[in-house]
């Protein structure tokens, strides 16, 4: 009876430690793949590859107007070596 107790107990610890450690690896592994989508870089064939230009064939163009919100400094050069 007791070596049929500490086999359980070694056998649910052994369970324990490998499901923990599956555990560990799982999360390791979706931390990685959520860092990799954060600094994913698109491009723009990605962007546009469903993108079906027969539909509307048109394009719209804005224009941003954008004025600075400081001048720019002006300074006098007084001789040829400034």
């Amino acid at each position: 009876m007791r070596k049929r107790n500490i086999f359980i107990t070694v056998a649910v610890l052994i369970t324990s430690i490998i499901l923990m450690g599956l555990d560990v690896y799982e999360n390791k592994e979706r931390e990685a793949l959520a860092k990799a989508e954060a600094e994913r870089i698109y491009t723009i064939s990605y962007i546009l590859k469903d993108a079906d230009f027969n539909k509307k064939p048109t394009l719209n163009i804005r224009t941003v107007v954008s004025t600075p919100l400081e001048p720019l400094l002006k300074s006098n050069v007084e001789n040829e070596e400034q």
